[in-house]
Formats: C-alpha cells, structure tokens, sequence
C-alpha cells in the first residue's frame, strides 16, 4: 500500500510519498495498527514541508486565468446563481464560489439539462434542503 499527497502554492508543487521501495505487498499502517492514508501519512509531511519552503517567500496570491470569472454558483445544481429566477430567495442560501469560462454561462438549457440528468425538477431539489419555517409565535 502506497499513500501520496500532493499539494501547491502559486510558486511551488510538491508531493509526498509514504510506503515501501520494494515489490512486495505491505500493508501500511501506524503504531496502533490504523491504516495510512495520503491524509494521514503523506499529508502531514507535505504540511510540514511546505510551512518551511514557503516560510521566507512573500505571501502570494493565485492569478485569475484568462478567459476566466469567478461567480456564485448554486450548489445543489452546480449552476450560476444568477440565471436562477429570484424566487428561489438564493441571497439567503449557501453558494459557493468557481472560476468559470466568461465565454460560455449557464442558459436556461442547462436547468433544463439539470431538471432531465437528474429526473426532478429544480424547484425540487433546492427545496429540499430549505428548513422548515413556523408560522406561530
């Protein structure tokens, strides 16, 4: 068993490797027989690493690619929050943000797309996750 991460900053890729060089099965695990993962093997190193590779560099920041915005996206459908119509009250929902194409946006074709992929109507599935309001004092 092999565990990896890998993990960047804006000036630097690095990844780790935690396992056995040779061509035998092993099994990778801690003192208390737990398995080893990338998360809990490799990725501590990695952090450690990285805390003092970068320790003397300026804080950097990652530049927009071109061609690329960032928008709001819904996150039950994956679409722009924009083209989603106003009475789903989306201000008060969560959203997340994503770098996409400014060339091509969601159209309406892509809740239709959504709405079939998925076989409910949107409606559905954002209400879904809406939590029940009291009427009552």
């Amino acid at each position: 068993t092999d565990a990896w991460f890998s993990g960047f900053t804006p000036e630097l890729v690095a990844s780790v490797w935690v396992g056995f060089d040779d061509r035998k099965r092993h099994r990778l695990v801690d003192q208390n027989g737990v398995q080893i993962t990338g998360s809990s093997g490799a990725a501590p190193i990695w952090t450690t690493f990285m805390h003092q590779a970068v320790a003397e560099a300026p804080p950097a920041e990652f530049s927009m690619p071109a061609g690329m915005s960032q928008q709001e996206i819904e996150p039950t459908t994956g679409l722009a929050a924009r083209i989603l119509p106003d009475s789903l009250n989306l201000t008060h929902r969560p959203v997340r943000l994503a770098l996409v194409d400014t060339v091509r946006a969601n159209t309406w074709e892509d809740v239709r797309r959504f709405e079939e992929q998925s076989g409910r109507p949107l409606i559905d599935s954002v209400l879904e996750r809406a939590r029940p309001v009291s009427l009552t004092p």
